[in-house]
Formats: structure tokens, C-alpha cells, sequence
């Protein structure tokens, strides 16, 4: 095992999930292995109890308290070894394919003009694998830069494979960059991915770097969907606030749109066509996109 400082702090927070090895096991077996893992149990009711990996890149804290994701992805990365080029957030409850590192590291160390890198995550219901995110990277397609990345973002929800991803640590701090601190877990990552497609180029490489556990009966932040709905809302208009120049009310409008599209899954037949009718239909700007999911639902209703 290399005694050189780790090029890379690899950060797992923890919170009310205690079947953590696999995951850190998916880590340790990494083709590379020059990197140290920060895990921290934020608070988790009980306590987590630690398990002893045998390997000196492997660091434990606690928080005493639930501070939330943002917070401890900041804490985590004062206490990261300074020496380090780069970062990666993964997340507890998904297992990483033995390449996803090394090549990461490959393509930033080769493209400096490029401050976060990320692939494609496939979603796991148990038995088989029933989507792959994004589209847009696994159907080989590339990310625009600037403004461009920042609105698909927006408009479309994010479009970035937040738990595969690996961030040139100096263009965090040399803009300033932290990971938000006022909303819940749901959108700290798109919060973070929004602001730093404004300061640099972000590269989906098509490959598939992590599988992400979607079975219905795990519990999980992203299976609260009525909550995440609301704290997505307050991010579009946080965000049309503060990005005036570059969000227009079509676009927010359209953003609202497809999040009440996202939202329809949690309702019944009848309350979604309500929505599309009383709520979606006056806010969407994409007509197209209107008619498409209104003719879905009521074929779906006559296939049932």
C-alpha cells in the first residue's frame, strides 16, 4: 500500500444506515488505491455502530448531533488531507464499480481544463437494472459548458450523476464553493452542481460508475417524495432570484413544470389530471410536452 499522500478524499456521510459495508468495500476495492475515505455517522438515532476495516485510509467521526448533508460534506472536507488534488462524495446505500477512480483521475489529470468529472449511475430494483442516469451521457451525448449547462440543469433537474462524481479540489476553493447548508438532503448536490457549471467545464463520461439501490422497500431520502417536491420549489425560486440575469420566467416556469411532471407519480389518476390540467397546462411552456404526458395517462388508464 503507497505511503504517499492521497491524491484523493473519497466522503460518505452516514445517517440512519448501518449496512455499510458493502459500500465501503466497493471503495477499498478500487483499481486505485491511493486515496483516503472519510466516513461520518451525522448523527444517526442510534448511534452507528463502527466498523473496523483494517485499513489506515479509513477514517471514522461522529456527529453528536444531525447536522444535515451539506454541512458535513464542509466538515468533512476541512479535516481532508491538504496534500490531496481532488474530492468524490458517494453516497451510503450505493455500490461503485472497481473502475470508477482510477478513471476519473485519468481524465482530469489529462483535461485541466475541466474541474468535475462524473458517469452514468444505474438504478437496481432488486433484480434487475431498470434505468440508466443520465440519459443524455448514457444515450452519448455530451454536457454544454457555461450557461448553457447551468439552464438544462435547471429547467430539466440535474443532469449530473451526483454520487459518481469527482471535483478538482483547487476550483472548489478558489471560487468559494460549499455545499448548501439550508436545504435538506434532497438538493444539496443540485444546488452544487447548478453553481459550478458557471465556473467551470463538467465532463459525463459514458461509462457506468455506480449502481444505486432503488428497491421500494429501502429507506431513503429519495423515496420522500412529497418532501423532496417542496424543497425543490424553494430551490427554483431561490435560484430565479438570485440568477436573474440568466433565468427568465419561461424558464422557471418551465422548471416548475417538470418538477408537478415528477411530483404525478405520488397521486392517483384523477388528482393527475388535475394537475396537469389545473396546474401544469398554465405554467409549462412546452405545449408538446403537455399533450405527450396527457396522452400517457389516458392511455395508460385504458391499458388498465
Amino acid at each position: 500500500m503507497s505511503s504517499n499522500p492521497p491524491l484523493i478524499s473519497i466522503l460518505l456521510p452516514i445517517y440512519n444506515y448501518s449496512n455499510i459495508k458493502p459500500v465501503v468495500n466497493s471503495i477499498l476495492d478500487q483499481d486505485y488505491q491511493n486515496f483516503e475515505l472519510l466516513i461520518c455517522d451525522d448523527g444517526s438515532d442510534p448511534p452507528l455502530e463502527y466498523f473496523d476495516f483494517q485499513d489506515k485510509r479509513v477514517k471514522f467521526s461522529i456527529n453528536k448531533m444531525n447536522m444535515g448533508l451539506g454541512k458535513t460534506l464542509n466538515e468533512l472536507l476541512k479535516i481532508a488531507d491538504g496534500n490531496a488534488k481532488y474530492f468524490s462524495t458517494i453516497e451510503q446505500d450505493d455500490y461503485y464499480k472497481p473502475y470508477f477512480i482510477s478513471d476519473c483521475i485519468k481524465f482530469l489529470e489529462k483535461n485541466i481544463e475541466f474541474g468535475l468529472v462524473s458517469g452514468i449511475s444505474e438504478f437496481w430494483d432488486g433484480t434487475r437494472v431498470t434505468y440508466k442516469f443520465p440519459g443524455m451521457i448514457a444515450e452519448g451525448c455530451d454536457y454544454p459548458f457555461g450557461e448553457k449547462m447551468f439552464l438544462i440543469n435547471y429547467k430539466k433537474q440535474i443532469k449530473v450523476a451526483q454520487t459518481c462524481m469527482v471535483v478538482r479540489k483547487k476550483i472548489h476553493f478558489e471560487n468559494r464553493l460549499m455545499f448548501s447548508e439550508k436545504y435538506d438532503s434532497l438538493s444539496v448536490d443540485w444546488d452544487y452542481i447548478l453553481r459550478f457549471s458557471l465556473i467551470s467545464k463538467i465532463k459525463g463520461i459514458q461509462k457506468v460508475f455506480v449502481r444505486q439501490d432503488r428497491r421500494k422497500q429501502r429507506n431513503s431520502l429519495t423515496t420522500k417524495n412529497k418532501k423532496a417536491g417542496k424543497i425543490v420549489r424553494e430551490l427554483l425560486k431561490d435560484f430565479k432570484i438570485e440568477f436573474s440575469d440568466i433565468i427568465s420566467e419561461k424558464d422557471y416556469n418551465y422548471a416548475i413544470a417538470t418538477q408537478y411532471y415528477t411530483e404525478l407519480g405520488n397521486y392517483k389518476f384523477l388528482k393527475r389530471i388535475s394537475l396537469i390540467i389545473f396546474k401544469i397546462l398554465f405554467l409549462d411552456p412546452d405545449k408538446t410536452r403537455i399533450k405527450a404526458r396527457f396522452k400517457k395517462e389516458i392511455l395508460n388508464k385504458i391499458i388498465l
